[in-house]
């Protein structure tokens, strides 16, 4: 554990998180030189990367505790009123689809104003996300009298504050559009979480999970920027016949996980190269703008665990598989 006191700060904008999974992507190795596994947490972002199967799956270990070294004078009015609130958020943020995130402000006269944000990874279970959320709730010290802190795992993480660190409007704004969601009616392009999956192994499985946190505000539909050696998204093709047979026609036996936008096969070319394909499902939440504003971002962060991109068409995605890699 360590004791940290943060300042305030501005609400999180795109380019900050793709500023920040660019540093973590090369400071991630610097500071686990050598290892197979490893998590980053930072302010705008998470990356971890592991030489085993990570996605769905829930874990709570290693996890942390960070809290603000300011402490609150009514401690146990404070404690319950964090514990109502996480309560009445777990759900929320549990059953939030691709996002799984919930985030609340309140206001107490005697208390002041709180601020609470819980997020999940979106490729788990709505009750792998409610039972992580509870575990790294109970992680808490319970002799620490902070008026702030976070908490994080592999898979989850939740932080409270006195101060405003999510963008509060866009946060009223999804959990709104999130409880619609039922109804045929596609979302405004306006803001996003952004998640990344590319599988780069052979003998073992290697997924790396990079997650823009929280609030990441999304440019206009007509300012995607250019990739160096992407001219346009449309630029990159494979014919669908060609897909379907590297994946065996999408079988069972080729899948791989299920993300944000669909699931994952994996599969090989006649040439022998094998390689990873995201399948947009007709169900998925996210759509075209979203799916290639993915390409672009995968694309620019450019570590070098990271697969490069060989094509997108219609409704796949598809990644390289490394077969030969150093895993640090």
């Amino acid at each position: 554990m360590e004791s940290r006191k943060e300042e305030d700060r501005k609400h999180i904008k795109q380019d900050d998180c793709l500023d920040c999974l660019k540093d973590a992507s090369s400071y991630l190795p610097q500071r686990c030189p050598n290892r197979k596994e490893a998590i980053g947490w930072y302010d705008y972002c998470m990356i971890r990367f592991s030489d085993r199967s990570i996605f769905g799956i829930m874990e709570i270990n290693p996890s942390m505790f960070v809290w603000n070294t300011d402490s609150i004078s009514d401690q146990d009015g404070y404690k319950r009123r964090l514990q109502t609130l996480f309560e009445s958020m777990r759900s929320e943020a549990a059953s939030g689809d691709s996002f799984k995130f919930a985030a609340r402000t309140s206001f107490a006269p005697d208390l002041g104003r709180l601020y609470v944000l819980l997020q999940c990874t979106p490729d788990l279970s709505e009750k792998n996300c409610s039972d992580c959320l509870t575990s790294v709730y109970g992680n808490i010290p319970p002799v620490v009298g902070s008026q702030g802190g976070r908490t994080y795992a592999p898979s989850c993480n939740y932080r409270f504050e006195t101060y405003s660190f999510f963008n509060v409007a866009y946060a009223h704004h999804r959990v709104g559009k999130l409880n619609r969601n039922s109804q045929p009616k596609r979302r405004e392009k306006q803001t996003q979480t952004t998640v990344v999956i590319v599988v780069p192994s052979v003998m073992a499985m290697t997924l790396t999970i990079i997650i823009c946190i929280f609030l990441s505000v999304r440019k206009p539909k007509d300012s995607f920027e250019t990739v160096e050696g992407i001219k346009s998204v449309d630029s990159l093709q494979f014919d669908f016949s060609t897909i379907r047979g590297a994946t065996n026609n999408f079988s069972d036996a080729n899948k791989l996980g299920k993300g944000g936008f669909g699931m994952v096969y994996k599969g090989m070319l006649s040439n022998g190269q094998q390689i990873a394909v995201k399948r947009l499902s007709r169900n998925s939440q996210q759509g075209d703008p979203e799916f290639k504003n993915e390409v672009l971002l995968v694309a620019k962060l450019q570590h070098r665990n990271l697969c490069l991109i060989e094509a997108l068409i219609t409704t796949f995605l598809v990644f390289y598989i490394l077969t030969s890699i150093y895993i640090i």
